[in-house]
C-alpha cells in the first residue's frame, strides 16, 4: 500500500487482506475484485469474489490495515466479474453495492451492502445490453453513473446503432427504465470512444465521445430525463484512432481544476506533455 501524504508516498504492507482466486497473470485483479467503499466510512475497501456460490471476501479498510470478512449471499457469477457486474452505490446510502446482469432480458442481481453483509435482490425491468455478457462485457455496452442527480447510480446502455439509449434510473429498490434519444451514436464497445463524467457540473452524469475528427467531441448532457447533445470543438485529440487504442487508454476524465466540472486530459506521447481540455460547462 502506497498511502499518499499529499506530497509523496508512504509505503506499507497490509496483511490479512483478500486473496483473489486466480493468479493476476491468469485473471487480472480487477476481474476478481472491486475496490470501493462498501461500509460507507469514507475509506476504500476491497471485495473479491471467491468463485463459489455467492461467497465474497470483503476486506474493510481501517486506514492502516484490513478487517477481512466473509459475506455470503452475493452475486454468484463467472470470472471475470467485470463481464457482468458494476460496483456503485445503487440505493444512495453511501455504501457501494454490486449489480450484475443475469443475461435474462432486464433482470439484474443487485447485492446491496448493509456495511457488514449483502442484501441481495432481483431487480427486473432494467437495462438489457444488446449483446450477451460473454460476447461483449456489460462495461462495453453500458455506463453506470448517476444520470438523474439523485445520488443513486443508474445504468445507461447504447444499442450501438442510433442515438437511442436505454436508461434505467435506480429507485433504490428497482429500475425505472426509459428511452432517451439524442445520445451519442457510437459503435460497440462504446468505451472505445466514450467517457462518462459530469461535464457541466450540475450533479448529473453526462457522456463525451470522441468523433475521431481532431478535437471534436460529441457531448450528451443529461437533463435528468433526456440527453441534450452538442458538439464541443477544440478538445483534446487522442494520438491514436479509437479503433486502434480506446480513448480510455489515452485520456482521463476527471475534474483537473477543481471547479466541479469534469475535464479531459490526454497524453501527447511527448515526454511529460499532456493536452488538457478544461470544461466550461458548454465547451472546452
Amino acid at each position: 500500500m502506497a498511502l499518499s501524504t499529499g506530497t509523496n508516498w508512504q509505503s506499507e504492507f497490509w496483511n490479512s487482506g483478500p486473496t483473489p482466486v486466480d493468479e493476476w497473470n491468469v485473471v487480472p485483479v480487477q476481474g476478481q475484485c472491486f475496490a470501493s467503499d462498501f461500509n460507507g466510512d469514507g475509506k476504500t475497501d476491497l471485495a473479491c469474489y471467491s468463485g463459489n456460490n455467492g461467497v465474497w471476501h470483503v476486506a474493510l479498510s481501517t486506514g492502516s490495515g484490513w478487517n477481512t470478512e466473509v459475506w455470503t449471499g452475493g452475486p454468484g457469477i463467472a470470472l471475470p466479474i467485470t463481464d457482468q457486474c458494476f460496483s456503485r452505490d445503487f440505493n444512495g446510502d453511501r455504501k457501494s453495492d454490486v449489480a450484475c446482469w443475469t443475461g435474462e432480458a432486464g433482470g439484474w442481481n443487485v447485492a446491496l451492502s448493509t456495511g457488514s453483509g449483502w442484501n441481495s435482490e432481483s431487480w427486473s425491468s432494467g437495462p438489457t445490453p444488446v449483446d450477451e455478457w460473454f460476447v461483449l462485457p456489460v462495461g462495453g455496452q453500458c455506463f453506470a453513473a448517476d444520470f438523474s442527480g439523485d445520488k443513486k447510480t443508474d445504468v445507461a446502455c447504447s444499442n450501438g446503432t442510433n442515438g437511442a439509449w436505454g436508461v434505467s434510473l435506480s429507485t433504490g429498490s428497482g429500475w425505472n427504465t426509459e428511452s432517451w434519444s439524442g445520445g451519442p451514436v457510437v459503435e460497440l464497445p462504446m468505451t472505445d470512444q466514450c467517457l462518462s463524467g459530469d461535464f457541466n457540473g450540475d450533479g448529473k452524469a453526462d457522456l463525451a465521445c470522441w468523433t475521431g475528427e481532431d478535437g471534436g467531441w460529441a457531448v450528451a448532457l443529461s437533463t435528468g430525463s433526456s440527453w441534450k447533445a452538442s458538439i464541443w470543438n477544440g478538445g483534446p485529440s487522442p494520438i491514436y484512432e479509437w479503433n486502434v487504442m480506446p480513448v480510455g487508454e489515452q485520456c482521463f476524465a476527471a475534474d483537473f481544476n477543481g471547479d466541479g466540472k469534469t475535464d479531459l486530459a490526454c497524453y501527447t506521447a511527448t515526454v511529460g506533455v499532456w493536452s488538457v481540455a478544461l470544461s466550461s460547462g458548454h465547451g472546452w
